[in-house]
């Protein structure tokens, strides 16, 4: 899994919930979609194991560069962990 777009308003269970549960299960970048604005809100989306936390209403345009963003971002971490070798001797990328 690349990235999950989450909105924190279910019928049955809110958003910031489900990020708890599903956090334990994955690591991708979370993203909340939601039209709450409040600043705790926010900052509970944060720390439920949100990635970022994107109010409506927002562009394509916005939404689309936070997720390059995002992916790029896991690329890098992936990368970061390999290695080259060269010479016989291991080196971190």
């Amino acid at each position: 899994m690349d990235l999950i777009l989450l909105d924190i308003n279910f019928p049955d269970i809110d958003g910031m919930s489900v990020c708890r549960k599903i956090r334990g299960e994955v690591s991708c970048p979370i993203l909340f979609l939601t039209a709450k604005i409040e600043e705790q809100d926010k900052i509970n989306g944060l720390l439920s194991g949100g990635d970022d936390y994107i109010t409506k209403p927002f562009s394509i345009e916005e939404l689309s560069a936070r997720v390059a963003a995002h992916l790029r971002r896991e690329k890098r971490n992936a990368l970061s962990g390999q290695e080259y070798h060269s010479g016989g001797a291991a080196h971190p990328l």
